[in-house]
């Protein structure tokens, strides 16, 4: 920051914002830009709304914003950040100088919360509409408009309206029962999500090259899913730009499918462009260009300080990923990595790692599970708005995933016998139980955990190993009448 530049000082709570307190457009612009300044909560919040900075009234305000918004994608918009770009621009005197940036801050108080700045946001959108709606009528009347720009006009001005608009309840005879177009028929439609699961190394990447690639030309996946022809978009955090490029010619010449292909790439690699800050890339996207839009990898997109371990955070992140498919009208597929362990006996929803909250989250899950077969694999599938699909056998020929009619999709690899599965049934069953016993009493010893259970010698032992070793319980050993044993605790 210059020489110039003024030190802000902690001025308490000023007044807060509830979006209507100042009404006049001028006002909210700068209480709007104040939040968004200070917070990248607040701006996260407000660019699904803001999806022009044609929106602000004031030249000043649109450059002020474009500002924070480009910072946003590389960093953070802090105040000598905003006078710096502002100032290479040559705008930074045409704004008001670093003094406007100053009183623009202490517009609002500390630390603005995101709800309050969305309700500012709904304030500048709604002034913003009407005066599109104001210009459009004039235009009409002086017949200096055609007609085609008249409807593009006003789909953009319903579309503002709705975005601000929250949800309505209707009767169910009201409602439109008609499905969205699928995009990979038999698993995924658009404006739906689904997760393409493996273990690390498996070769989800490849597998999901090749669906792009049948999207674009409009072939059938894996010689079984039909896919409806369209571009498509791959938004990659994890590998360079570079090794991409590298790799898509391959799938698509191993194919047969000649270049070139609808297949844009979005590489962030480096740029730790986390979910929630990846909103003003989608509002670069006209709705309804893209027939998917792939995200590899979902563990790179989890924002810093979330955890996808936290049913609340996953949700979260959901919710935001369904805000993007319906404002671009595509089908959200994400590369996940599945959890660690054998996965032979999981349901296809509970292969993939993290919270439990995704399964119920995403529309449609398509798993690998290794197969006893080296170099084989069985793709399984759970969907909700289609009929349940059969398992397909893979097999993997570089740099592709091949359909394997005859091998037995069966025949997973690590997976239990029947006589298997009820053994570990019991044993979870067993474990339970001992915990059971003991949250009511202080200590147990083997012949006591024998007496409450009427288990035998060798299974109540194996039972309190089992505990110890998972470091559920402690012991001390001791003397009873004589004789050496154990006493166990539960671990404090």
């Amino acid at each position: 920051m210059n020489s110039s530049t003024k030190q802000l000082k902690n001025k308490g709570n000023r007044a807060h914002l509830n979006g209507q307190a100042n009404s006049h457009p001028h006002n909210a612009e700068r209480e709007l830009l104040s939040c968004v300044i200070q917070s990248p909560e607040c701006l996260d919040a407000t660019q699904q709304l803001i999806s022009t900075p044609e929106v602000f009234g004031s030249v000043a305000h649109v450059a002020i914003w474009e500002t924070v918004c480009r910072l946003s994608e590389t960093g953070e918009p802090t105040l000598p950040a905003i006078e710096a770009v502002l100032n290479s621009r040559g705008m930074l005197e045409q704004v008001g100088g670093i003094d406007y940036l100053i009183a623009l801050i202490e517009e609002t108080a500390i630390n603005p919360r995101p709800a309050e700045a969305r309700a500012l946001a709904e304030v500048v959108v709604e002034h913003y509409t009407r005066r599109r709606a104001a210009h459009l009528s004039q235009q009409l009347i002086d017949g200096d408009i055609r007609t085609q720009h008249v409807a593009a006009e006003l789909h953009e001005i319903t579309r503002l309206i709705e975005a601000g608009k929250p949800a309505e309840i209707f009767p169910i005879g009201q409602i439109n029962n008609t499905m969205s177009p699928p995009v990979i028929d038999g698993l995924l439609r658009a404006g739906e999500t689904m997760n393409v699961i493996a273990a690390p190394k498996v070769g989800k990447s490849w597998l999901v090259y090749s669906l792009l690639a049948c999207i674009a030309s409009g072939r059938r996946w894996l010689d079984t899913y039909y896919c409806t022809a369209g571009p498509v978009l791959l938004i990659d955090n994890e590998l360079h730009p570079q090794t991409i490029a590298n790799r898509l010619p391959k799938v698509t010449e191993a194919m047969g499918i000649e270049a070139p292909l609808d297949i844009d790439v979005l590489s962030l690699r480096g740029k730790g462009v986390t979910l929630d800050r990846l909103g003003p890339y989608i509002n670069r996207i006209e709705q309804g260009y893209y027939k998917a839009i792939v995200l590899d990898a979902w563990y790179r997109f989890v924002p810093k300080g979330l955890s996808e371990n936290s049913n609340a955070d996953v949700m979260g992140l959901y919710n935001l990923l369904d805000e993007y498919a319906e404002q671009t009208g595509a089908a959200m597929v994400l590369i996940h990595h599945s959890s660690k362990g054998s996965q032979g006996d999981k349901s296809v929803t509970d292969v993939g790692a993290g919270a439990g909250s995704q399964s119920r989250a995403a529309d449609a899950h398509v798993v690998l599970r290794p197969h006893e077969d080296e170099g084989h694999v069985v793709l399984e599938a759970a969907v909700r708005s289609f009929a349940p699909i059969d398992p397909v056998g893979l097999r993997w020929e570089f740099p592709l995933w091949r359909c394997a009619e005859d091998l037995d999709t069966s025949a997973l690899k690590d997976r239990k016998t029947k006589g298997e599965q009820r053994h570990a049934e019991r044993a979870v069953k067993d474990m339970e139980t001992a915990r059971e016993h003991f949250r009511k009493h202080e200590a147990i010893r083997p012949r006591q955990l024998r007496d409450l259970t009427g288990w035998g010698h060798a299974k109540a032992t194996g039972v309190l190993d089992k505990m110890h070793a998972a470091g559920e319980i402690t012991f001390n050993e001791i003397k009873v009448r004589g004789n050496q044993t154990r006493e166990y605790k539960l671990s404090s």
